[in-house]
């Protein structure tokens, strides 16, 4: 509704209501009428006619104001306040508002103002110091602005990538250049090359001089020393030492009573080579002593054969105190031995002297020959297979399984010597020296005699019947006896042992054919057609054994065994052992969960049973009752299969097809039947866990 409009009616209502008024009056008392002026009245909040009437306060129309938007009549500034003006649109009474001061408006330069280390926008307001965008310079790697040279320096210069502003940094002189001459200087213990700068003692590739062997420049002679000259193998600077007179010795010995030596070959010089005394022999009876004379006892140096006598007084002593016997069989181990087992199955004869043993075994119509020599303070063993002599060293079995496979020295020599004799050492003469009080001595025979003695193994016995032994001037000379298997009544075979045998001589034609076996096994694969020896081979399947990681499987169980746990997989199920600080513990499973305890107990102090134990006696089991140890004997029967790539046999003993496989030197696989089963061994394993188990 406008207010033109709003004001016609206002006034048509008021005629309306005065009309009523006045007729109203007529019929009674005449009353005031309401005339109202038509500006308006107005105060701060309301607008309103008034009556025209004097005295009357009547008012109409009395409303608020009704203000409209406003009017900036006063314009604010920077610094002052305006002024905005509202007009009622009905009575025109106005009201006014401030206007707060616009205050300042940044505006900032598009130049960049900086210092050392910053860079900002200025305001460009007169007097107004507020900055924008201030940051650190933002440097570029820098250019080098100024060369340096040998004695001055150079200038690098960084600009800031944002605002342009620039800082330098000094770059050292270079400095003199080091170009060194090719030709070398040297002194009499160093070479070297020098700077070529003038002025410059700087020196490159230092080091001392590093002399050839060396060349006999001027020979010596027996009156004048000859000259080697040394050369430097880098700078060629060369040195002189004197050289004296070259001896050359004689082979044969010469000596005299205590000593002997080697003459220079040279007649004026008197010099000699590997003077020693004399190293005796045990001495032979060249001479027998009678009762009208002394005898002849004849030692002979082992080195230079020179010879000496000794007077033997008579004796015509064979019997001993028995209390004496300990010593007096001790005493065969410093003299030579013959030893002789006849049976009708196998026939062996040991044959010993100081640095060779001879054994020859018949089997049937087989006889081989076997020598164990003492080279050098080293024991080897000669073997001859098939007219081919083998040399190879020997290995007893304190080192098998060691992984080294090497001549074993003196000490071993003396366990050779004692097992080759142990027909006598092992079965008879400790009986002989526990029971000597059983013993008597035969006048007929000048020998101690014993019917018979028991050798009880715990589980069984054997006998020694028929017994001799023999003395001679307190010394034993000859023992000879049955042995006997089960009863007295079942002799197996006669042994005689005698202190007079000769020496040995290996009999090898030319010693250069005989094949020195390889101290590893290394060819054990194809390249010959045969196994290298016994102990070559024991050595391999020992250096397979001990790696402890091994895949064994056969018919009806599965074994693999590591460093630090073993699988089992049999008709029961699936055992773990695992080694924890040095003790095996066993996994279980029961159905629904793993339980995890020590292994047992063993002994009776109930301690854990060890690792070492339990390794060993699952390794035990993997081999089929020894199926690698038996055929260590039997290695020269395997032949090589091309095709299979394996070294084979047929059969021996209960178990059948075997083969063997190799790979860079060592085993990698056996397999055989063993009866109803089929047995495999080899490298081929997968790792495995442990089950986890919860608490």
């Amino acid at each position: 509704i406008s207010v033109k409009k709003l004001i016609l009616f206002l006034l048509a209502v008021c005629m309306c209501f005065s009309a009523t008024v006045m007729l109203a009056s007529c019929g009674g008392d005449e009353e005031h009428t309401h005339t109202y002026k038509a500006e308006w009245t107005f105060d701060n909040t309301h607008h309103w006619h008034k009556c025209e009437g004097d005295g009357c306060s009547d008012v109409s129309d009395k409303a608020e104001h009704s203000w409209n938007e406003g009017k900036i009549t006063t314009t604010p500034t920077e610094e002052k306040d305006g002024v905005k003006t509202f007009s009622c649109t009905v009575c025109g009474q106005t009201k006014t508002e401030s206007i707060p001061a616009k205050g300042h408006t940044h505006s900032y330069k598009a130049e960049w103002t900086f210092d050392d280390t910053h860079h900002w926008h200025e305001c460009e307001g007169d007097g107004c110091s507020d900055v924008s965008d201030k940051a650190e310079h933002s440097w570029n790697e820098g250019e080098i602005t100024t060369e340096p040279t040998e004695e001055k320096g150079g200038v690098k210069t960084f600009s800031c990538t944002v605002c342009g502003q620039t800082k330098t940094e000094s770059i050292p002189a270079k400095g003199h250049t080091h170009s060194y001459k090719t030709d070398w200087t040297s002194d009499d213990t160093h070479h070297w090359h020098e700077c070529e700068g003038d002025g410059c003692s700087d020196v490159s590739d230092k080091a001392e001089h590093k002399w050839d062997e060396g060349k006999i420049t001027t020979a010596a002679t027996p009156d004048a020393d000859g000259v080697k000259t040394f050369t430097c193998t880098v700078c060629a600077k060369t040195r002189t030492e004197a050289v004296k007179h070259t001896h050359t010795y004689k082979i044969e010995w010469a000596s005299d009573d205590t000593h002997h030596w080697h003459e220079c070959e040279d007649g004026k010089c008197t010099d000699v080579s590997d003077k020693a005394e004399h190293t005796w022999n045990e001495g032979k009876i060249t001479t027998e002593a009678t009762p009208d004379a002394d005898g002849v006892k004849t030692f002979t140096c082992t080195v230079c054969e020179k010879t000496k006598t000794e007077a033997v007084k008579y004796s015509a002593k064979t019997t001993v105190e028995k209390e004496n016997w300990v010593s007096l069989l001790n005493s065969l181990y410093d003299r030579n031995l013959y030893i002789a087992m006849s049976a009708g199955i196998r026939k062996s004869s040991i044959t010993s002297s100081a640095n060779v043993i001879k054994e020859v075994n018949t089997v049937g119509d087989v006889t081989t020959t076997e020598y164990y020599a003492n080279e050098n303070g080293l024991t080897y063993i000669y073997k001859c297979r098939n007219n081919t002599w083998y040399k190879q060293p020997y290995i007893t079995s304190d080192n098998w399984g060691s992984g080294v496979l090497e001549s074993v020295d003196h000490t071993s020599w003396e366990k050779v010597h004692f097992w080759n004799t142990d027909s006598v050492v092992d079965d008879m003469l400790p009986i002989s020296l526990l029971t000597y009080d059983i013993f008597s001595y035969d006048e007929d025979e000048k020998a101690y005699f014993c019917k018979s003695v028991e050798i009880d193994y715990g589980y069984s016995s054997d006998y020694l019947t028929d017994m001799y032994i023999y003395f001679e001037n307190d010394k034993l000379v000859k023992i000879k006896y049955n042995y006997c298997d089960d009863t007295v009544d079942n002799p197996v075979y006669d042994c005689y042992f005698s202190c007079e045998a000769d020496d040995v001589v290996i009999p090898l034609p030319d010693k250069d054919k005989v094949v020195i076996l390889p101290t590893d096994y290394s060819e054990a694969d194809g390249t010959d057609n045969k196994l290298y020896g016994e102990y070559d081979w024991q050595m391999a399947i020992m250096n397979f054994q001990k790696d402890h990681r091994i895949y064994y499987v056969d018919s009806d169980k599965e074994i693999t065994i590591f460093k630090d746990k073993i699988k089992i997989v049999d008709e029961i199920g699936t055992t773990y052992y695992a080694n924890e600080n040095n003790d095996s513990y066993v996994y279980i499973y029961e159905g629904e969960r793993w339980r995890k305890e020590l292994e047992g107990v063993y002994g009776e102090d109930d301690t854990p049973i060890s690792w070492e134990t339990r390794l060993r006696s699952t390794m035990y089991s993997c081999f089929g009752n020894e199926i690698l140890y038996n055929i260590f004997w039997e290695y020269d029967l395997f032949e090589y299969d091309a095709e299979t790539k394996a070294y084979c046999l047929d059969e021996l003993e209960s178990y059948k097809n075997i083969k063997l496989s190799f790979e860079n030197g060592k085993l990698k696989s056996v397999s055989f039947e063993y009866y109803e089963s089929k047995i495999s061994l080899s490298y081929v394993y997968n790792d495995f866990a442990l089950p986890k188990i919860e608490a």
